[in-house]
């Protein structure tokens, strides 16, 4: 019998060869080793090999990962159905079939009245929908073994919490005729008319799984921690505003980056009428502590009436107090800092256009002047936030262009998230008590 150090040469080699096999098998494909360190007890772990596959058809970044060489096998017997993986949310084509993984909406929807054949799959119900030609079959059901998506989604890192206990599967066939809409925006509109006329007739609300949290980007923090103490440390008592902390902790666990960037413009926005109060209560002063004021009161008391009225105006643009708030809340410096330690100062400095319905011009900014910096951060975000909240395609173009979601401004905006979530951490720690 082979001792354990010849066994580990010889699944060394095997796994080796099945690497060659699959390079040489899929070319196209991208595939890396990777060092993983696996603790079994707190002191003692164990260094493994995982390798990264990137380069799918329809999804080259999303990334794949295998250490075993069965796993190799099982990928690659998927990967021979010449599968289009989608980009927005989890799904593959293969031959005329599409596989779509689905979550419930929320804790009210529960599939365990349905009964469930031997092996324990059930199908939820059968449809039959003519789409631009496509008469297709299409299966709602739960189903672990007869199915590409689930054993697909098991190679994504963090897929498996989906695929791996009772998924729910929207099967659908014999899509043969490709709209000019394109296959994910196809699927798209099958998805929405088949789970919201089941959800308004019986009560199962169900939606597609947004693969944005699944994805490993390029784009990381890189700021340096600073380590634990090891002694005993002294803190001075400060009073947060409880609203902003919940505002950012929301942001930090939505995936859907339009919704996390709203969240942390949120931060921003609670402000924006409480910084008015602190321009006039600033002015004021200054106003009093005129050293002539005994004797040009009148005049001084009229300046002040006319900043009342001009503050208090319902019709104060909000990108006038959002820049306000800017002002009082932000210093350029350590914003320009902050960038420049996580590269991102060059983005930032550039003009940036979002593919919309109308192309969205966001400006560069200028990191070397406040009078600049200042009004030019202000019409990049606040540009942003009215293309987000506005959904209306007809809105006037000259007050917002509607943000759309597609994979290469999820991208842009992803970055942009950036520069806010910072300016939100700012304002947090600057609004204290």
């Amino acid at each position: 019998m082979p001792n354990p150090e010849t066994l580990d040469i010889i699944n060394l080699k095997t796994m080796q060869e099945k690497i060659d096999s699959f390079k040489a098998e899929f070319k196209t494909l991208k595939i890396e080793p990777r060092e993983v360190l696996y603790f079994l007890t707190e002191n003692t772990h164990e260094k493994r090999t995982q390798y990264n596959v990137t380069g799918l058809n329809g999804n080259p970044d999303l990334q794949l990962y295998f250490e075993k060489s069965e796993e190799v096998d099982e990928l690659s017997e998927i990967l021979r159905k010449k599968v289009f993986v989608f980009h927005d949310f989890l799904a593959i084509k293969y031959d005329s079939t599409i596989e779509v993984l689905l979550t419930t909406v929320s804790f009210r929807t529960s599939l365990r009245n349905f009964d469930r054949n031997e092996e324990g799959n059930f199908t939820i119900v059968e449809i039959g929908l003519n789409y631009f030609k496509n008469e297709l079959n299409i299966k709602l059901e739960v189903s672990e073994e007869e199915n590409v998506i689930p054993k697909f989604t098991n190679f994504i890192r963090g897929g498996g919490r989906y695929a791996r206990r009772r998924p729910i599967i929207l099967k659908i066939k014999n899509y043969t005729k490709t709209t000019s809409e394109g296959i994910e925006n196809d699927t798209r509109n099958i998805i929405n008319s088949v789970l919201f006329d089941i959800e308004f007739n019986y009560d199962i609300a169900l939606e597609t799984i947004n693969i944005e949290g699944l994805l490993r980007r390029n784009i990381r923090r890189r700021r340096k921690q600073n380590e634990l103490p090891k002694e005993k440390i002294n803190l001075v008592y400060k009073k947060y505003i409880p609203e902003l902390i919940q505002y950012f902790h929301i942001a930090e666990k939505v995936d859907f980056i339009p919704f996390k960037f709203i969240c942390y413009y949120h931060i921003i926005e609670y402000f924006s009428d409480k910084s008015a109060y602190h321009l006039v209560s600033s002015e004021v002063k200054k106003l009093l502590l005129k050293p002539d004021f005994h004797i040009k009161t009148e005049q001084y008391v009229t300046s002040a009436i006319n900043l009342f009225k001009k503050e208090n105006d319902k019709y104060t643009g909000d990108k006038v107090k959002i820049e306000r708030v800017f002002k009082q809340y932000i210093k350029r410096e350590e914003i320009k800092e902050v960038l420049t330690d996580i590269d991102l100062i060059d983005h930032f400095s550039k003009e940036l256009i979002l593919e919309c319905n109308k192309p969205l011009k966001l400006p560069a900014i200028n990191f070397e002047q406040d009078g600049n910096f200042f009004s030019e951060l202000t019409k990049r975000i606040y540009s942003v936030r009215c293309s987000i909240v506005h959904s209306n395609p007809d809105f006037d173009e000259s007050k917002a262009v509607p943000f759309n979601p597609t994979p290469n401004n999820i991208e842009k905006l992803r970055v942009e998230t950036e520069l806010i979530m910072e300016i939100a951490r700012k304002i947090i720690v600057d609004t204290k008590e």
